[in-house]
């Protein structure tokens, strides 16, 4: 079974998964106390409510970060977008800032993290998340 997420670790823009079974790939659009709207299919202005108990998180995979446009090194992953890069550990990725080391598992948490140090949002397609 896969976590649930709290609307407090949310933010706009933030891509997630409608159902735990489904993996239907829907947007962030709208944040309250326990409630999150989601975006369907990019229709602007038509999004949903949702329970912070009825949301799952996208796990980052090697196949989402090579969709993604992510480049990989010769010695494991070596993800790297301009001074951005994440290094590959057993239990999901790990970013390394200064003496620490910040891991990953989900890929709200890697959008999250990219605005946090880059004052932007990392783009994704909806396509790059999708199941195969």
């Amino acid at each position: 079974m896969k976590e649930n997420i709290s609307t407090h670790d949310l933010r706009l823009g933030n891509w997630l998964y409608y159902s735990e079974y489904t993996h239907y790939v829907m947007q962030v659009c709208l944040i309250d106390e326990n409630s999150v709207y989601l975006d369907v299919q990019d229709n602007k202005g038509d999004c949903f409510e949702n329970s912070n108990k009825e949301i799952y998180p996208i796990p980052l995979t090697f196949n989402f970060l090579g969709r993604a446009g992510f480049n990989e090194s010769y010695d494991g992953i070596n993800i790297s977008l301009d001074d951005f890069s994440l290094e590959n550990k057993m239990s999901g990725f790990v970013f390394p800032m200064g003496n620490i080391s910040i891991p990953i598992k989900y890929v709200h948490e890697l959008q999250n993290i990219f605005y946090m140090i880059k004052n932007k949002e990392l783009y994704i397609k909806r396509e790059w998340l999708l199941v195969n």
